[in-house]
């Protein structure tokens, strides 16, 4: 019996609105399955991939940094925390999410308001200088049995997509309980390429001179965040 020959060129995709497909036994021919038609996202899913991109990189500016600097203080959802709070605060710019961690205790369990009950810290750009200005007065309660402390600004600066580019930090060095409260001031230059900042305050209790080990005798707060007007970021 004389073999079939097989055809030079195979035949396979869609023709005229047939589809040519290969199998073992062969070319097989169907009719086109289904449509073809574009997904379009609705206005939900489209708001929420927005609020993604402000809100990820804006708590991964923080939590990057706390990971670092009070991992064994820190409380465990804080990243979710701090989700939720830039979710909930109906923004729609890095500033506005940022704005809604002020007050934030990185540990609500032991928050520097049980510290310091009226700290604030004022901030003031012009002229690419930035200027803190702090006042507070500590208290620490009698378990805690502190006879000095020590606390710390430390300020994140972000560029335009809100990644770290910089950071200051500030300590006061060891204060005795029964020195006097002063208002205290520092400038510096504005980093090169920040658009946003966020300014973190920590305070610890010590014994001469030495920081006591131990969660109630420690604070830390983010305490204010901005733009910078000069930067192309929103305000």
């Amino acid at each position: 019996m004389a073999k079939q020959k097989r055809s030079l060129f195979e035949l396979s995709g869609t023709l005229g609105g047939i589809t040519f497909v290969q199998t073992r036994k062969g070319t097989v021919v169907r009719s086109a399955r289904g449509t073809v038609k574009e997904a379009v996202c609705n206005d939900s899913l489209q708001e929420q991939n927005h609020l993604n991109y402000l809100v990820n990189p804006a708590a991964r500016l923080v939590n990057g940094f706390v990971k670092v600097y009070a991992l064994s203080f820190k409380k465990s959802d804080l990243w979710q925390d701090m989700q939720s709070r830039m979710r909930k605060s109906g923004e729609n710019n890095f500033a506005g999410v940022l704005q809604s961690l002020e007050g934030m205790e990185v540990n609500p369990k032991y928050p520097l308001g049980r510290i310091m009950p009226d700290a604030q810290v004022r901030v003031e750009l012009a002229q690419g200088i930035v200027t803190l200005e702090v006042h507070y007065t500590c208290v620490f309660f009698n378990a805690v049995q502190a006879d000095c402390y020590c606390y710390e600004l430390v300020v994140l600066f972000a560029n335009e997509e809100c990644t770290l580019i910089d950071r200051v930090q500030i300590n006061s060095g060891w204060l005795g309980l029964k020195d006097a409260r002063e208002n205290n001031a520092t400038s510096f230059e504005m980093p090169v390429g920040a658009a946003y900042y966020v300014v973190l305050m920590k305070v610890e209790g010590g014994r001469k001179g030495i920081a006591i080990e131990e969660k109630p005798a420690m604070g830390v707060r983010v305490m204010k965040t901005g733009a910078d007007a000069d930067s192309n970021a929103e305000p």
